[in-house]
This record gives C-alpha cells, sequence and structure tokens, in this order.
C-alpha cells in the first residue's frame, strides 16, 4: 500500500484525509493515490504533522486553492468517485467539500480550472439549501465566486429565501457581493429587492463595506441606487463619508459629496465629523 510521507504536508489546522492532502500539496501525490484506489486507506488523517488512522466518522475536507496549479477536474471525479460519501462531509465548520471549493480570494480572476471542479460538483446530487453552522449558505459562498453563472445556477437550485438570509456575523449575499466587487451579481441582487440598507453585526451596511475594501465599482453601483442610506452609522459612530475620508479615498469621498441629503454634522462615538476624520479627502 502506498503511504503518504507527512514530510510533504504543511501544518493544518484541521483534520483532513490523505486524499484531501494530496489534493491540496501535489499533482503526483493525487496520481499517486489514485492509481492505488480501494487500497489506499482512507481512513488516515493528517492531524498536524502526523499521520493517525482514525474512525471513518472524523471530520473530512477537501479544500481547493485557486492558487495551485494542482487541482484538476479528473482528480476531483476519481475522488468523488472513490469517496462518494465525501460529498455531504463537513468540516469543523460545517462546510461541505463543495463549500470548499468555492472558496478562495475574491480578488483573484476565475479560473478555468476553478470552473471545472465547480462543474464536477454540480453534476453530483448536492443539497444546495444546506448552511454551515455559521448560517453561511451556498448562495452566499458564490456571490464570492465573481462568477455570475455559477451564482445563477446554484440560486436556481435552492430556496428563493436564501437569496436574502444573514449568517450568524450579519453577512448577507448582497453584503459579500459588495465586498467582493462583483457588479453584476451586486445589481442582480438589488434588481430583486435585496436589502442594500442591512447592516452585520457591527453596523456596516453594503456601502460601507464596499467603501473599507476599496471596492469603488460597487461603490458606484450603490450610491446610483436612491434606496441607498448613505448616512448610515457603523456600531462606533462611522459613516461611509467618515470612512471614505480616513483613508484618504477620493472617488466615493466626492460621490457622497455630490448627494444632497449627505449629512456633515454627523460625529462617530469620539464625537469626530468627516472633515476631523479625513480633511485631506474631504
Amino acid at each position: 500500500m502506498r503511504r503518504f510521507r507527512p514530510e510533504r504536508t504543511a501544518r493544518f489546522n484541521e483534520e483532513e484525509t490523505a486524499l484531501a492532502i494530496a489534493t491540496r500539496i501535489n499533482a503526483e501525490a493525487i496520481r499517486n493515490m489514485l492509481i492505488d484506489g480501494p487500497h489506499v486507506d482512507l481512513s488516515v488523517v493528517i492531524v498536524g504533522d502526523s499521520l493517525y488512522r482514525g474512525p471513518r466518522h472524523i471530520p473530512v475536507t477537501i479544500h481547493f486553492d485557486p492558487r495551485l496549479s494542482t487541482i484538476r477536474r479528473p482528480a476531483v471525479r476519481a475522488l468523488l468517485r472513490h469517496l462518494p460519501n465525501l460529498l455531504h462531509e463537513r468540516n469543523n465548520a460545517g462546510e461541505t467539500p463543495f463549500f470548499s471549493a468555492l472558496q478562495g480570494r475574491s480578488s483573484l480572476p476565475v479560473c478555468e480550472e476553478r470552473k471545472e471542479v465547480w462543474a464536477v460538483f454540480l453534476n453530483q446530487a448536492l443539497d444546495y439549501d444546506s448552511t454551515t453552522y455559521q448560517g453561511r449558505t451556498l448562495v452566499m459562498e458564490s456571490t464570492l465566486s465573481r462568477d455570475m453563472e455559477l451564482f445563477l445556477t446554484i440560486l436556481a437550485r435552492t430556496e428563493k429565501s436564501h437569496m436574502f438570509l444573514a449568517d450568524s456575523g450579519g453577512n448577507t449575499p448582497l453584503s459579500n457581493a459588495a465586498t467582493g466587487a462583483h457588479v453584476e451579481i451586486l445589481r442582480y441582487l438589488l434588481d430583486h429587492d435585496a436589502d442594500l440598507n442591512h447592516q452585520a453585526h457591527i453596523g456596516e451596511s453594503p456601502l460601507l463595506l464596499a467603501i473599507k475594501n476599496k471596492c469603488s465599482a460597487a461603490v458606484r453601483v450603490l450610491l446610483a441606487d436612491d434606496r441607498v442610506n448613505i448616512n448610515a452609522q457603523r456600531s462606533d459612530g462611522m459613516t461611509a463619508l467618515m470612512m471614505a475620508a480616513e483613508r484618504d479615498d477620493r472617488e466615493p469621498a466626492k460621490l457622497l459629496l455630490n448627494r444632497k441629503n449627505i449629512d456633515l454634522d454627523l460625529r462617530d462615538n469620539f464625537s469626530w465629523t468627516a472633515l476631523i476624520v479625513g480633511p485631506v479627502a474631504i
């Protein structure tokens, strides 16, 4: 039996099967383990740096990193063929493999490799209404994918209410779209009556999140909607204008100042106005 060598792994905080580690680390390791097929001891997991042969009920996660070039559709398909139950396994956060496949830095372009991996999962019998332990849905994750087609596909297969649900941190699909600066998804959600003034657990609205993450395209889309509350305050009293001024982010500051209903006298919890926070930007 081919053994997975722990020295080829990095440190991981969660328990992962050897196949999952192989998927993350090395294309050769993937091929070697899949060649062995059913002879691979699939109960082997990596805990920190060491091998552990534990019961099959140990949480399993497959994480797909878009920065790695090791992920290929045939490998993922083979993993699911050998381990069909992996499809519904959850890690310590309650994420299934498809949740992991959707994750990645939203600032990166969508590569064909990620699309191929998504396609494999979309052809499986997925539970599209599942949520993580923090209440995150597949719709929420798909808004960070920067892929309109994937977002619409998942939305069509889930309950429509998922378009408006918030997770335990108060984040909604619209919040995610504003953070990831995906304008098409953002516009779609606004056109379908998503609450553009919903505030997360520290009072951050989609507009505040867009300015916080310097997503100018998202800021322009949100400010073009007359329903947006440009004077909404975070739990610390910060407004969108204060945040733009603090970051010396001139474009959103100018857009906000052009709005007739902008309140320049609002103060944060330290009694600072936008002019005091960042006079250069103002």
